[in-house]
């Protein structure tokens, strides 16, 4: 499944006043694929453009 909406969900709360963010998924269903996904989108350290060029 495309975890990539998670990308826009993060980016309307970043500059607001929620310090957090609740995704809530059942058991084997990829959060964790979804946490390195954003790890990587937002690691300055990386270059991830290639990655999310599409």
């Amino acid at each position: 499944m495309d975890k990539t909406g998670l990308i826009s969900l993060i980016n309307q709360t970043i500059g607001t006043g929620k310090k957090l963010t609740c995704i809530s998924m059942p058991r084997r269903f990829g959060k964790s694929y979804a946490a390195q996904m954003l790890c990587a989108y937002y690691d300055v350290s990386r270059d991830s453009r290639e990655l999310f060029s599409d």
